[in-house]
């Protein structure tokens, strides 16, 4: 290292103010860390049905339950179901755990104007579905319970897409906002507030973006560029291993064997990378109507983008539809996912998540290190993605006369 770069590494990490800042908000005592519950979706499931729950001790009464709720229900076309329930006194919902091993279900008995509800939800914190386990779920619910109103909800971190259309895809960060409502309103018993503030606070830390962390650390690299590419370079992460594994790779020139023939003829280009996230754009989508018009996160405003994403929870990919002018979201999300059941929002879309390495597979990389053989299996998989999807969606902007 040399003597100027050494003088940047020791005023960052020991005088710039918004530095210490970030560390301190990152190195937080949390009890549900402390005990092993942070990875494990049994935990989140009993804590989560035990604060929704009514008539438990926690003094929220059914506050919590109907913040749920409507978290799950903002995800859908159902505006006059949410203002039923909002309305509604819930004290006498039924919230089950495990019933047919489904982590969280809620039953609503009749009301005078509406049939019994039902919802069920699946959650999947660091890990992935197993075998048909949604459509078991759903057999047993249709089959309890034949005259409800059935929902379905897959809530996850990172919006996960669930392999059934029947369910509702649903992120964390909408049930989290919809909870501080709640703790802002004064509600619940100290201890309970003080333990679901813990709990909002560690997911937050742990798997969504927090904003105003977020613009420190904008300032941070403004202000330390090369110190932080230094740390960055030199970081014992074999997630950033594997994605420099796979930039360093012919992915560019299969992708281009794969999207220039008689069926499809289309080049695919690197668009802003991070340390996570490997981002394409298609170039020849650049014309597109409202193609360039995305604010606030990649340099060129592109829109649309092929994403994936290398984490410790595996590598996926899929297409996200940025931040930008909502007219131009709403017309690029509806040429593309016509069928979605949950409505846009003014936040990233994601739009056909497929795994490329699972956790487990990220495990033995993080124990072994990265190896040909996992890097050509990523490379593999991105490229047959983006050439069955790529040629798919090149089709429906055309027809949808975005091109």
């Amino acid at each position: 290292m040399s003597e100027d770069l050494l003088h940047q590494v020791s005023v960052l990490i020991m005088k710039d103010a918004d530095f210490r800042l970030l560390s301190k908000s990152k190195d937080v005592y949390c009890p549900f860390e402390a005990l092993g519950a942070a990875r494990t979706e049994i935990r989140h499931s009993n804590f989560l049905s035990n604060l929704i729950t009514p008539n438990a001790a926690h003094g929220f009464g059914d506050s919590l339950l109907k913040s749920f709720l409507e978290a799950l229900l903002s995800q859908t076309n159902a505006p006059e179901l949410l203002l039923e329930l909002h309305l509604s006194d819930l004290s006498n919902a039924i919230v089950m755990r495990e019933w047919k091993h489904i982590d969280i279900l809620i039953r609503l008995p009749r009301g005078p104007t509406r049939q019994d509800l039902v919802f069920a939800v699946e959650i999947k914190v660091e890990s992935g579905e197993h075998g048909n386990q949604l459509e078991d779920y759903e057999t047993a619910v249709n089959d309890e319970w034949p005259s409800a109103k059935a929902f379905f909800f897959f809530l996850t971190p990172d919006h996960t897409q669930s392999s059934r259309q029947s369910w509702v895809d649903v992120p964390f960060s909408t049930l989290l906002e919809e909870f501080e409502r709640v703790l802002l309103a004064g509600e619940g018993h100290l201890d309970a507030r003080r333990m679901a503030e813990s709990y909002i606070s560690m997911m937050r830390r742990r798997y969504l973006a927090d904003e105003q962390l977020i613009d420190l650390a904008v300032q941070i690299w403004g202000r330390h560029r090369s110190a932080l590419e230094f740390l960055i370079e030199h970081q014992p992460n074999a997630a950033s291993v594997l994605l420099q594994a796979v930039l360093d790779s012919d992915l560019l020139e299969k992708l281009s064997r794969a999207t220039q023939n008689p069926e499809c003829n289309f080049t695919f280009v690197f668009d802003t990378n991070s340390a996570r996230h490997l981002r394409l754009a298609v170039k020849d989508w650049d014309s597109a109507n409202g193609m360039c018009t995305s604010a606030g996160w990649v340099a060129s405003g592109r829109m649309l983008l092929l994403e994936t994403e290398f984490h410790t929870g595996g590598v996926h990919v899929r297409w996200v539809v940025g931040r930008g002018p909502q007219e131009h979201r709403v017309a690029f999300i509806d040429a593309l996912d016509p069928n979605r059941q949950r409505r846009v929002t003014s936040d990233w879309t994601r739009i056909g998540t497929r795994p490329l390495l699972s956790r487990k597979e990220m495990s033995t990389v993080i124990d072994e290190g990265v190896d040909t053989k996992v890097v050509s299996k990523v490379v593999d998989g991105l490229v047959n993605y983006a050439a069955d999807t790529g040629r798919d969606f090149d089709q429906a902007l055309k027809a949808a006369g975005l091109l």
